[in-house]
């Protein structure tokens, strides 16, 4: 569920009303969306700080909790979508950067260590990530996915058209050459 900006405006205006059921309701529907908005944060602490009904007063503390551990809200699903797609170009520029770092810059000496090194220390980085996107960004988490099942494809198709040109497997072409 997104709510516009007018809404978010309403339900703002219902929390000074002078009836505690309608302002319940308007606090019982933010929490629902979990709205994480500056403004809407503000006025559910106040109402959880000042309201004169007590209900009021225990639903926005709800409401400020429920909105703090979702982790982030989407507001519109281009936001949703630009997160997905800054996670999965990020996750291409970050892993293509990492690689070169670990396989070639710092294990330069020994290639075939280097490479073996790399793979494992990124893969476990990368489940990491997941990880810790995936409590409050999970719109980041489907990019990176994307980007794993692009890369998984990629790698496949290059795979066995190498081997099939060279006319054998593709593990003995990753060996170094003497």
């Amino acid at each position: 569920m997104e709510l516009d900006d007018s809404e978010i405006t309403q339900l703002l205006e219902v929390l000074d009303s002078e009836y505690p059921g309608y302002r319940l309701s308007a606090v019982q529907r933010l929490a629902k969306l979990a709205v994480k908005d500056t403004d809407v944060v503000r006025a559910l602490e106040a109402v959880a700080a000042g309201d004169s009904n007590a209900q009021v007063r225990e639903a926005a503390l709800r409401a400020l909790g429920r909105a703090k551990s979702r982790g982030h809200v989407y507001r519109t699903r281009t936001e949703k979508w630009l997160d997905c797609a800054l996670a999965f170009v990020g996750w291409w520029l970050i892993n293509t950067s990492l690689f070169w770092v670990v396989a070639v810059a710092i294990l330069g000496t020994l290639r075939e260590f280097g490479v073996a090194f790399a793979m494992p220390t990124l893969f476990i980085l990368n489940v990491v990530a997941l990880i810790v996107l995936g409590k409050k960004h999970k719109w980041a988490v489907l990019g990176i996915l994307s980007a794993y099942a692009v890369n998984f494809v990629i790698m496949t198709i290059m795979g066995v058209f190498i081997a099939g040109a060279c006319g054998m497997p593709a593990p003995i072409l990753l060996m170094p050459s003497s």
